[in-house]
């Protein structure tokens, strides 16, 4: 019972860390400078990395923080980002994201592959490094993956583990989805973003249950 009631405690200590860590990594500065292709492309660019970390598999954290990564990149670049440059970005912060996270993190030479060999992984590493300096160092944020065990935990109490994994398919499908759309430097919190995200999955695998 005791070593239960240290764990929720822990649990508690943890989640309110990343609560104060979401909202003090909130982005409250205008752009450095006009970003009109980023801007335009943003959707393609996202919707690439997401593939490459499905290809790849990428843990969620991994993928959720490259996008984050490349969101903060172009907000605080000093120059334009040109249209044939998003791609060597977004490769960057793929790379970046998997060293900071993953224990198998994948390697430039691969990324430079999925460009078609646009970028050379020399280019791609060059790149990371100058991204590392843009961002200040600052690689520790929290994301939507960092809050969707509370969320699950608030929405599938004794559900079999079969629709729980459903439940993350799905939701995992919604972020996603949402990243797609809006940039990570938006005021969206990654808790609210991960909370939404499993009542939608939740209420869809219910309605498909009703319709079987």
């Amino acid at each position: 019972m005791r070593a239960r009631e240290k764990k929720t405690a822990v649990q508690k200590i943890a989640l309110a860390h990343l609560r104060r860590q979401e909202l003090e990594q909130r982005v409250r500065t205008l752009p450095r400078c006009s970003q009109k292709e980023a801007t335009r492309y943003r959707h393609v660019v996202v919707e690439w990395m997401i593939a490459v970390c499905d290809d790849l598999n990428y843990s969620l954290e991994a993928e959720l923080l490259s996008v984050r990564y490349y969101d903060r990149f172009v907000h605080f670049a000093d120059e334009p980002i040109p249209r044939e440059d998003l791609q060597l970005v977004a490769a960057a912060a793929l790379l970046l994201a998997s060293q900071f996270e993953d224990v198998y993190p994948i390697g430039a030479r691969d990324l430079s592959w999925l460009t078609d060999d646009h970028f050379s992984a020399a280019e791609i590493t060059a790149q990371e490094l100058h991204m590392l300096r843009v961002l200040d160092g600052r690689l520790m944020l929290a994301t939507e993956a960092s809050f969707l065990c509370e969320a699950l935990q608030n929405t599938t109490t004794n559900d079999p583990a079969d629709v729980v994994l459903a439940v993350v398919r799905q939701a995992r499908f919604f972020i996603e989805d949402f990243l797609e759309m809006v940039p990570t430097t938006h005021d969206s919190l990654p808790s609210d973003v991960a909370r939404t995200a499993v009542d939608l999955a939740r209420a869809r695998i219910r309605r498909e249950d009703k319709n079987d």
